[in-house]
């Protein structure tokens, strides 16, 4: 897994990249979960900025009535904003 990878050490910061994770399809959310868990676990919370899973809202008109939906912009993917350790 990502967060495996990266260890707290005493070198420069990098400044904060985006970062693309593939996932399996409809697994997004607990992705995104389990990366904040993690790392908030593993006291590594303060390199991630932000992690998302892109998504759109839809209006569909059905039967003459409006219904608000979520789509998945980049279905199989989660983004993340983080710095690394060179």
């Amino acid at each position: 897994m990502l967060i495996a990878c990266l260890r707290a050490s005493g070198s420069t910061p990098m400044t904060k990249r985006w970062y693309i994770i593939h996932t399996y399809s409809n697994f997004e959310n607990k992705v995104a979960d389990s990366i904040r868990e993690q790392a908030k676990h593993r006291h590594l919370d303060y390199l991630f900025e932000e992690v998302i899973v892109p998504t759109e809202k839809l209006v569909d008109v059905r039967h003459g009535q409006k219904h608000a939906t979520k789509r998945k912009f980049f279905p199989g993917y989660v983004l993340a904003k983080m710095e690394t350790h060179a």
